[in-house]
């Protein structure tokens, strides 16, 4: 998508580079990996929004790499859709990961 100069980008300025809002989240989210789906992972949750999951990790996981998440605890809340790494950057002896949601899968 193009962006005309002569309109001003309500995000410039910032790191945000969504149009949804966030939610923070707390709990967990429940998803296997697709290189091992026999094995399901559990990762803090830090927040939502409508197209994705901002979570933390105690190992790195590379860019572009595609999960299914179950369910977010404690809530017990079924989910059943793929997500793919969208970014990661270190955080406090962890790392933080960007979970976009895919559409189908």
């Amino acid at each position: 998508m193009l962006r005309d100069a002569s309109i001003p980008d309500p995000r410039a300025g910032t790191d945000e580079r969504r149009r949804e809002t966030r939610a923070t989240a707390t709990g967990e989210l429940c998803l296997a990996w697709t290189h091992d789906p026999a094995t399901t992972v559990r990762l803090p949750l830090l927040d939502r929004s409508d197209d994705g999951f901002r979570v933390r990790s105690s190992l790195p996981v590379l860019t572009g790499s595609i999960g299914r998440v179950h369910r977010i605890l404690p809530t017990g809340e079924a989910l059943d859709e793929s997500v793919q790494v969208a970014w990661i950057r270190s955080d406090d002896g962890g790392w933080e990961l960007g979970l976009s949601r895919l559409s189908a899968f």
